[in-house]
Order: structure tokens, then C-alpha cells, then sequence
């Protein structure tokens, strides 16, 4: 589940806090994220257009919640 709080300063928001659980581990994660990229992307931005500074691993929090590990756990590579 996603839910988001958003922090402010005066009455302007600027960063918000990201909370997905992971669909494998049911950890909790927390992302702080920029307020103007966040709404960029729920816009449809590409998200490496939107968080380009942000690995692919903390994107795939962004977007599933799921762990690097745990994703490995669950989409094994196949050794031959």
C-alpha cells in the first residue's frame, strides 16, 4: 500500500514521504522524495525523467516497493 505525507515549509510543498510495503518481505519503506518530480511523474513522466538522480533500485521502491533483494528473491536469474 502507498500513502504519502507531505512536508512543508510556510505553504509551500516541497518534499513528500513516500511509504510503500514491499509485496515479498512486508517491510515498510520510507522514501523522502521531491514534491515537483513526484507530481511529474504521477503525470506521466518517464520516471528516470523524473528522479535522474535516483538509481534504478530506488526507483523500483518508488514505483512497486519492492527491495532490490527481494526482487531477486522472487525473479531469480536462471543459471545454465
Amino acid at each position: 500500500m502507498k500513502t504519502f505525507d507531505f512536508s512543508s515549509t510556510d505553504s509551500i510543498v516541497n518534499q513528500v514521504i513516500l511509504k510503500n510495503t514491499c509485496i515479498h518481505c512486508g517491510i515498510t519503506n520510507q522514501l523522502t522524495l521531491d514534491a515537483t518530480a513526484l507530481a511529474s511523474w504521477r503525470n506521466r513522466e518517464l520516471i528516470q525523467n523524473a528522479f535522474p538522480k535516483l538509481d534504478y533500485k530506488q526507483r523500483e521502491l518508488i514505483q512497486t516497493g519492492i527491495h532490490p533483494e527481494c526482487w531477486d528473491e522472487m525473479f531469480p536469474e536462471d543459471k545454465e
